[in-house]
């Protein structure tokens, strides 16, 4: 898509954008102006073949319409990168039909397209366009600081918790799943968790649900405490309506290889209060250049 005539810049100026098959962008972006709702990606650069890279994406937002939990909605999107591209296209995919942390596995279904630019490591613009007409620009900023992303030349990756960050999810029950980031620069965890209702299977979109967990932690610690939270109230791509967050539970993260960790959570209140459970979390995609040696 082309940026050339969007007034992104200071004064109306166009800057220039970076290259988006970078690990660096990998991380929790929102818009200020809705917060409460957001989007998590991560990049993985020549992951497949050289400059050749994969982006995968989840978008935390919620009904048109205002409601409780049932009003929550997810989106994934995912694309191939290549090298020196200014901005990546992608189809957008819901998924339905789930349970809460159980089976069955579900499959994602096509309902719109979107694309995604960065005008700098800590800010770009996502659009979107929704088979049911909804069209819309979202500007985003990155919630946490910039760890390896570069907006010209070459990253020079360093080891370090940030590659911990990544997409995450049980292979058993795929459909439903984690992206985390670790950030070393502000000693802070962010899990934004896409799931269903305990009974979602039979719900539709109302079945979706989504849960965040964050909280600071040890730099070069490989478990990670956090606490859950739960987000009710907004509408779609709106600030028109009052936000909600409240803390719902626990959960503890520890990895145990590059590629593998454990969620170990309790949820204390809530329409899930009561449940509990260890779940096996396998890196979905490779394992990226700056994750650091685990040691148990």
């Amino acid at each position: 898509m082309n940026f050339d005539h969007i007034q992104l810049g200071p004064n109306g100026t166009v800057p220039g954008f970076v290259d988006v098959n970078q690990e660096g962008l990998t991380g929790t972006w929102y818009n200020p102006v809705t917060n409460g709702q957001g989007m998590q990606f991560t990049f993985s650069p020549d992951d497949s073949n050289p400059g050749v890279g994969t982006l995968f994406g989840t978008w935390y937002t919620f009904d048109t319409t205002a409601g409780t939990e049932s009003a929550q909605r997810w989106y994934t999107i995912q694309a191939p990168l290549t090298t020196s591209a200014e901005s990546v296209d992608f189809p957008i995919y819901q998924n339905t039909g789930g349970n809460f942390d159980a089976p069955p596995a579900t499959t994602v279904v096509q309902v719109g397209t979107g694309s995604l630019a960065f005008d700098s490591c800590t800010s770009g613009v996502f659009t979107y366009a929704f088979d049911d007409g909804r069209v819309g620009t979202i500007p985003l900023s990155r919630i946490m600081p910039n760890v390896d992303c570069v907006e010209t030349g070459t990253p020079s990756i360093v080891p370090s918790d940030f590659g911990l960050s990544g997409t995450w999810y049980d292979p058993s029950i795929s459909g439903q799943g984690m992206l985390i980031e670790v950030n070393p620069d502000n000693a802070y965890a962010f899990v934004g968790w896409y799931t269903y209702a305990l009974a979602g299977q039979t719900e539709g979109v109302l079945g979706q649900r989504w849960i965040t967990g964050q909280a600071p932690y040890t730099v070069g610690s490989n478990t990670i405490d956090l606490t859950l939270y739960d987000t009710i109230g907004g509408t779609f791509d709106s600030d028109l309506t009052t936000v909600t967050t409240t803390p719902i539970g626990t959960a503890t993260l520890t990895y145990t290889s590059c590629n593998s960790a454990t969620f170990d959570y309790t949820i204390t209140s809530g329409e899930l209060a009561g449940q509990t459970d260890t779940i096996p979390l396998s890196r979905l995609g490779s394992s990226p250049a700056s994750c650091p040696t685990i040691t148990q």
